[in-house]
């Protein structure tokens, strides 16, 4: 069940953000353990995510924080490969998004999501493609992450209290 959920929220967040309509179906190369693999973007994103941030925790790094900049593991260089291909794919998105809000007929406002939204500000980010990337793609990732947290802590109250699954029915 958490399992399902966590792919639903992944679904509608990845929706949300860069207005993709079949995100079930997609999935980007991922390099692990020297195997290149067909994997889900919202999984990508996250693994992604989650290995940067941890990195910063290894013992060396505390004895030479300096480490924390390098990339110098098998791991980190497979890091380093899979964020450029992931970067490289949302990049695509957001030129093709441009290409479509030029075509005639595009009326504005019309998609609703964030990218579509962020590039018709025309004063803020229309014109660097790095931040909308990057923008969206922390989109992304906090709401993933809010909306695990939150699932989580509502499948304990269910299942664990009978005053809230009396209240929940």
């Amino acid at each position: 069940m958490i399992q399902e959920l966590d792919d639903l929220h992944t679904r509608i967040i990845l929706t949300s953000a860069f207005g993709l309509k079949n995100v079930a179906d997609l999935n980007l190369q991922y390099i692990e353990n020297g195997e290149t693999k067909m994997r889900p973007l919202g999984n990508v994103l996250r693994d992604l995510f989650l290995y940067i941030a941890f990195r910063g925790m290894r013992k060396e790094v505390a004895f030479i924080p300096y480490l924390v900049f390098l990339y110098y593991t098998k791991k980190d260089k497979e890091c380093l490969q899979n964020v450029r291909t992931c970067r490289e794919f949302c990049r695509k998105l957001v030129i093709e998004r441009k290409q479509q809000m030029k075509e005639p007929g595009y009326v504005k406002h019309s998609q609703g999501d964030l990218l579509s939204t962020l590039i018709e500000d025309e004063e803020g980010f229309a014109e660097n493609n790095e931040v909308l990337i990057d923008e969206c793609i922390t989109f992304f990732l906090a709401g993933s992450q809010t909306v695990k947290a939150t699932s989580a802590n509502i499948i304990q109250h269910i299942t664990q209290k009978d005053e809230v699954r009396a209240k929940l029915f």
